[in-house]
């Protein structure tokens, strides 16, 4: 039971990392909000899709797909040169390895990876999620 509170504490910081991006009031968007706002397109967007996708597997990626950035932070996208996007993966892959061991549950390592990996229509429709999301914001 402890582990799930130290994960809940860990989850938590992602309303507290912010995002370069801006929201309707002016303020900076958290890394919890936009895993929110994709989920909510998700939902919404799904009688327009072409393909059938696993809706529960989509939450679960737009829900996991930053989680790392709770431990590693957030990095803007103009700030990411080939360097800093090689160390933020380390730095993602070792924050997914500290969950993972913490909550002694493989399943979200295997979510990250299938979200990084972007092979299933699942993985694919949740990066697409985050890109819209991003535009919407601007």
């Amino acid at each position: 039971m402890h582990n799930l509170v130290d994960f809940f504490e860990i989850a938590e910081r992602l309303e507290c990392e912010y995002r370069l991006t801006r929201k309707s009031d002016g303020k900076q968007q958290s890394v919890a909000a936009h895993s929110w706002n994709m989920a909510m397109m998700a939902m919404v967007l799904r009688p327009y899709l072409k393909k059938s996708v696993n809706m529960e597997r989509v939450y679960e990626l737009c829900m996991l797909h930053d989680l790392p950035e709770a431990i590693a932070h957030d990095v803007p996208l103009h700030e990411q040169t080939d360097a800093v996007r090689a160390q933020k993966r380390v730095d993602e892959c070792a924050a997914i390895g500290q969950i993972v061991d913490l909550l002694k549950n493989d399943d979200i390592r295997m979510r990250f990876d299938e979200y990084d990996m972007r092979e299933s229509s699942e993985s694919k429709l949740v990066k697409a999620l985050d890109v819209l999301d991003t535009a919407v914001q601007h």
